[in-house]
């Protein structure tokens, strides 16, 4: 494992952050799940996305990209990697708890993660699997919320930064976030939620 003592997390600036989702991020993340540039723009100058980055020393060794509603301080979690010669090292872990240090004043953070039970094949399913297993190992909790964006199926989670959501806090706030992105009649075609039971 690389030291982690070597690594620093810092707040990336705005020119970082679409140099990050353009350049980078496109490496990570299947075409379908990329927002269009603009869209990111739009959210950048009306203040509401902001980055983290994980260095060693000056070389970026992850990312994570976040969206909030105007004038709140929940987050969501829109993009999050390790770039590949730090992955199986523990510098996911590493990354997920500094990054809470460098977000006090927020209360919490929101993570989607799609639905294990709609992965189309044995192996997607288990990379699911290992991937929430991930969130719950760093101090996440898996709420009742459940989103559809675009036909995708996600299950929410919560980080707790400054407090502890309910379910129905965490819904009321993703739902928030979901009508300030995805603004007008995007949200009614695009977007479904609910709660299990």
């Amino acid at each position: 494992m690389n030291n982690p003592n070597s690594f620093t997390v810092k707040k990336l600036s705005e020119t970082q952050i679409l140099s990050v989702y353009t350049e980078i991020a496109v490496r990570h993340f299947p075409e379908d799940e990329l927002k269009p540039a603009p869209m990111i723009e739009r959210l950048l100058s009306e203040g509401c996305y902001e980055g983290m980055g994980l260095f060693a020393e000056d070389k970026l060794a992850g990312y994570a990209l976040f969206v909030h509603a105007p004038g709140n301080r929940i987050l969501l979690l829109d993009y999050y990697a390790i770039l590949e010669e730090y992955r199986e090292s523990g510098m996911g872990s590493l990354f997920l708890q500094k990054m809470r240090e460098g977000f006090l004043g927020c209360a919490a953070i929101l993570i989607e993660t799609e639905e294990e039970e709609a992965a189309t094949g044995e192996a997607e399913r288990i990379q699911r699997v290992r991937r929430n297993a991930f969130y719950l190992k760093n101090g996440c909790r898996r709420t009742l919320v459940k989103s559809r964006l675009f036909g995708v199926d996600f299950g929410i989670f919560v980080m707790p930064v400054e407090d502890v959501l309910t379910d129905e806090e965490a819904y009321a706030r993703l739902e928030e976030i979901y009508r300030y992105v995805f603004a007008g009649d995007d949200f009614a075609k695009y977007v479904r939620m609910g709660m299990d039971a």
